[in-house]
């Protein structure tokens, strides 16, 4: 019998790895399968959701419902509300944050290269004509 030869490479998959590899891409497959599934499920739970409330609207008053009872849970508007209103108050901090730090960083700028040129404002007059020339500060 002939020597078998080695797999020298080392970016080669072993017969463990490429199994591993072809397990992972199939729960990866599965669970997004899964996903599609469920956003059509979602999808059409709201065209179904918007069509009967097209209808309760065409209803006469006393027979439709007020739309305080499509509401599944009366709680999760405020709890949506506060979030909303956490994650504002998160983003105004952040952003007062990054402009505080710019402002900084432009006052030691100007106090680096702008605040140490400081010299006297020189302004010459031409003798025989009215032209002016001054120094920029």
């Amino acid at each position: 019998a002939a020597p078998v030869d080695d797999i020298d490479d080392v970016k080669a998959y072993s017969i463990e790895e490429a199994k591993q590899k072809r397990e992972h891409e199939k729960m990866l497959k599965t669970a997004e399968d899964k996903k599609i599934k469920v956003r059509k499920t979602i999808a059409t739970l709201r065209s179904k959701f918007k069509k009967l409330k097209v209808v309760n609207k065409d209803l006469p008053n006393h027979l439709a419902l007020v739309a305080k009872d499509f509401e599944m849970d009366p709680q999760m508007g405020s709890i949506i509300a506060q979030e909303v209103s956490d994650s504002k108050d998160l983003i105004r901090k952040q952003l007062a944050w990054n402009s505080e730090k710019h402002r900084l960083q432009l006052m030691k700028l100007r106090k680096r290269f702008k605040d140490v040129v400081a010299t006297d404002r020189i302004v010459l007059h031409a003798v025989e004509s009215d032209h002016v020339v001054s120094t920029f500060r």
